[in-house]
């Protein structure tokens, strides 16, 4: 009795376990199916926008531009000396043949005033030989005196005049030296650089100012993706906007940001033209280099080095594009699935302009993807979208 007593207990303990324990996974998986129920149901509020064809202008920043002149000449010294005279300033417009300054040598200056007293010293001499000439010609025919008196008067009167003109030779060289310290344009165009100040002692072969295109100038881009290149390079006419006032307390990064976003100054634009593709497109090349030429008509370019430019082709083309705000970390985006969740995809990118992004691959035309802020998302999350 003890026996069949005992195995009664045990037979029921093993029961009472096995219930429990399928009593234990029904809760949990109860339970993980709950809480999963619950996550599907805090979806996230985000807004919307569609992958479509959109007409948009092409935008190239240009964090740093050099604008140069197309072409350049230096004036230089022509002797040793000192600039005594600068009548231009950087920027000025000058015309071929205009007198911009003056150097003058000390040395040079003397040396003319002791060829001047030269000259008048032999000019002297010479016109007393003269003289004793005329006289000693009347004396001869009134056989007063011998021949060769009058003879040796005219030889002195050759000699001396011989004298003068080697003086007066030397005397024009030294003025006409003199005269090359004058620094004249050798064309039409624009002070670009002064290199010296008056007072400024300079030798010869040294230049002096630099005269630059008026109103041209140029610089250049680098393009290392060949279907850019090829947007591009359908319109050769663009617009250069470059900021009219710069904040150069703010940080670079957020200079950028705030002139992509148009809260700085105001900006200035200026027509630009697309004039050498090198090498061409019809060659395999890693990379090209476009020289492009700004119409400066106002001239109120100078040049140098700008931040923070911006080239804007000035017709449209229709491409397929996503807002930017759609896009994050360079080439992310979260897309809307048909069962309500985003899904985080790599997208590639290429042109833009300062609202869409033109996408080749990641996404395709119709989808939606999100634009509002990213905080919070995750691939797989739901969202509840809105337009």
């Amino acid at each position: 009795m003890n026996n069949r007593n005992i195995m009664m207990f045990f037979a029921g303990a093993i029961i009472f376990l096995l219930v429990l324990i399928c009593y234990g996974i029904y809760v949990n998986r109860a339970s993980v199916a709950h809480i999963q129920k619950l996550i599907d149901t805090q979806t996230i509020s985000v807004k919307g926008d569609k992958v479509q064809m959109r007409d948009i202008h092409p935008e190239l920043y240009l964090p740093t531009l050099n604008l140069s002149s197309p072409w350049s000449i230096d004036i230089y010294a022509r002797f040793d000396g000192s600039l005594s005279e600068l009548f231009v300033k950087e920027g000025d417009h000058v015309v071929q043949g205009q007198l911009l300054g003056k150097i003058t040598n000390d040395e040079l200056a003397l040396q003319i005033l002791q060829a001047k007293a030269s000259i008048r010293e032999t000019q002297a001499t010479l016109r007393s030989w003269e003289k004793d000439y005329e006289r000693y010609s009347a004396l001869v025919q009134q056989n007063a005196i011998a021949r060769q008196q009058l003879d040796y008067a005219m030889a002195n009167v050759q000699a001396y005049q011989e004298h003068v003109n080697a003086q007066q030779a030397y005397h024009d060289q030294l003025v006409s030296r003199m005269a090359h310290g004058d620094l004249v344009a050798t064309r039409d165009g624009q002070i670009n650089n002064i290199y010296h100040m008056p007072g400024t002692y300079i030798t010869e072969g040294r230049p002096v100012i630099m005269i630059s295109s008026p109103d041209r100038l140029c610089f250049q881009t680098d393009f290392y993706e060949q279907s850019a290149l090829e947007i591009f390079a359908k319109d050769g006419h663009f617009r250069l906007r470059l900021p009219g006032k710069m904040i150069s307390s703010q940080s670079p990064q957020a200079l950028a940001d705030s002139f992509i976003d148009k809260k700085i100054g105001d900006f200035v634009y200026y027509d630009v033209t697309l004039m050498e593709i090198s090498p061409p497109l019809d060659e395999d090349a890693p990379k090209r280099t476009l020289t492009w030429v700004v119409d400066d008509k106002n001239r109120g370019l100078q040049p140098g080095t700008y931040q923070y430019a911006k080239l804007v082709m000035q017709s449209h083309i229709q491409l397929l594009t996503v807002p930017k705000a759609a896009v994050f970390d360079e080439d992310k985006v979260f897309a809307l699935q048909e069962d309500g969740k985003v899904e985080l995809r790599k997208v590639k990118t290429l042109v833009r302009d300062d609202r869409y992004i033109q996408v080749l691959s990641g996404v395709a035309e119709g989808e939606t993807v999100v634009v509002s802020s990213k905080e919070g998302l995750y691939d797989g999350a739901p969202v509840r979208i809105s337009y």
